[in-house]
């Protein structure tokens, strides 16, 4: 990103104004007229996340102000939970990106005669959504997010009181994982995808990733010859199937004890379809799947 778009949102001479979006916590700063967003290293906004296609949407400046573009992703943009192909953004705008949830923002600074009186929104933007979005959930989800949070404060809190005691086995775990990276130079060959065939394999290993079938894109990465392409190909599908796998299981987990038996068993039924045989998630879904069915048959 290299033009500067501030101009086009200044009133006046005495204040200047930048464009921000935060999405799935993190701030960007807009300095182009076109801002690419997506999985792909190559755009502009690099997103991360299982929910986000390589090329997922685009953010474009023009005189009436910025849209927010969908470039036929997966699974989309939505403005307000509406999906949209195209939508305006104002100041304060909330949208979400596949699953990530996005805000829009302005930041107002005065000129250096008026530095002190500057204006940050960014802050009061972003606690007053999260507060609004917790105001509107359930009584019974309300006491759920609470009790996660101090859940994790305390697993946080074990985990820092025992940080002395585990230094040495962390250290070696650290040199363990870098001795068996699949991607170090020496486990690479250098063989490249120009051959017709294996491009179009690697291509429909891509669709796989793409479509979210992480268990197919992960089985027809590994038959490719372990080139850095295909290498951080598979990592990167390796790593959102796992994650994906752990956030369908606890989804279930938490619908199961809250007695949505039928729901924890779709949830389940998902990590199945995700996980590869001998995951940890994928032993424990099954036995959820079964367990659920009891419990429903008992509540018959």
């Amino acid at each position: 990103m290299s033009t500067d778009v501030s101009s086009k949102f200044a009133t006046n001479t005495k204040t200047s104004i930048e464009a921000w979006v935060n999405i799935g916590g993190k701030d960007y700063r807009l300095q182009s007229e076109r801002v690419k967003l997506g999985r792909a290293t190559d755009n502009d906004i690099v997103l991360d996340h299982p929910s986000v296609s390589r090329y997922h949407a685009e953010l474009v400046f023009t005189d009436e102000g910025i849209f927010l573009e969908d470039l036929q992703s997966r699974n989309g943009i939505r403005i307000r939970g509406q999906a949209v192909q195209r939508a305006q953004l104002l100041d304060k705008q909330r949208f979400e990106i596949g699953d990530l949830p996005g805000l829009f923002f302005q930041k107002h600074f005065k000129t250096a005669k008026n530095s002190g009186a500057t204006e940050d929104t960014a802050v009061v933007a972003a606690k007053t959504g999260l507060q609004d979005r917790f105001s509107q959930l359930e009584p019974r989800k309300q006491k759920m997010i609470i009790a996660a949070a101090c859940l994790i404060f305390l697993v946080a809190l074990v985990r820092i009181m025992g940080s002395g005691e585990n230094a040495g086995v962390d250290a070696l775990s650290s040199v363990a994982q870098a001795e068996e990276n699949p991607c170090s130079v020496e486990k690479l060959v250098k063989e490249d995808l120009k051959n017709l065939e294996k491009e179009e394999k690697f291509n429909r290993c891509q669709e796989h990733e793409d479509l979210g079938n992480y268990r197919l894109a992960r089985a027809c990465f590994s038959q490719l010859p372990n080139t850095r392409d295909v290498c951080d190909s598979f990592v990167r599908v390796k790593s959102n199937q796992e994650a994906l796998s752990k956030l369908r299981y606890e989804e279930g987990t938490r619908a199961f004890l809250n007695y949505y038996f039928d729901l924890a068993i779709l949830k389940w039924q998902q990590v199945l379809l995700v996980a590869d045989d001998g995951s940890e998630y994928r032993e424990l879904s099954k036995q959820g799947i079964e367990e659920a069915k009891a419990k429903k048959t008992l509540m018959r």
